[in-house]
């Protein structure tokens, strides 16, 4: 029985000896070899620079990129913080080029096209397009959505509101029935119409280039811009 206990006490004193000479080894091949990564992150370059200077690890810059940090602060280390490295390893960081977000501009009365441009420049993308009457040339910008000075992270969604120009009101035909054909071409400019086809006949009892018919009445409204349909003697 005796002989057994210190077969155990000798088993145990043999196992405790062993992990305090691991930890002691661990310790000291730490010590000699290995290094915790430092958190660098929220750091300037210039400030990690200075924390790794007498450090034995070296520095290098990969890149910058959009983040959450502002400008100019570490985002990004490889390896991360608190990780066993070896001395003389270098820590590669990637600087913070701040938020990706832009302010919407004044774009109103700016093109469609002219508004496309700077909205992708900025990083928008274009939703929706609506148009309506407005006292805006056609394909002007009256409004957007999100509203001018909204701030927006990169490829955010906008809106263009867009003129179609106002709708002019219509115009009387005027007489033209025995006018002549050039005459009429200036009468109907002056209205904002414009003749259209022309057909001719023969006629005994007129001169020639007389208009006596037209497919609009004298008087009736049509849009600005309409043609006029005439026959003509020959």
């Amino acid at each position: 029985m005796k002989k057994k206990l210190l077969i155990i006490s000798y088993t145990v004193i043999m196992g405790l000896s062993l992990f305090l000479w691991l930890k002691i080894f661990e310790a000291s091949f730490f010590n000699k070899y290995l290094l915790l990564t430092p958190n660098l992150k929220n750091l300037t370059l210039d400030e990690a620079s200075i924390l790794l200077h007498n450090s034995n690890l070296k520095l290098e810059k990969m890149g910058e990129e959009f983040s959450d940090l502002e400008e100019g602060k570490l985002y990004l280390q490889i390896p991360r913080a608190n990780q066993k490295i070896k001395k003389g390893r270098t820590i590669k960081v990637w600087v913070s080029k701040g938020k990706n977000t832009a302010v919407v501009p004044d774009f109103r009365e700016m093109s469609l096209l002219d508004a496309r441009v700077l909205a992708e420049q900025r990083g928008f993308i274009i939703k929706n397009l609506t148009y309506v009457d407005h006292k805006f040339g056609y394909n002007r910008v009256i409004a957007t959505e999100p509203p001018e000075g909204s701030v927006l992270s990169h490829n955010n969604e906008i809106s263009f509101l867009l003129s179609v120009g106002q709708k002019e009101e219509n115009v009387r035909m005027p007489e033209i029935i025995g006018l002549t054909l050039e005459e009429a071409r200036s009468i109907l400019r002056e209205n904002q119409l414009f003749i259209g086809g022309v057909t001719y006949i023969s006629s005994f009892q007129l001169d020639s280039g007389i208009i006596i018919e037209s497919n609009i009445n004298r008087g009736e409204k049509i849009p600005p811009g309409s043609s006029v349909n005439v026959v003509v003697t020959e």
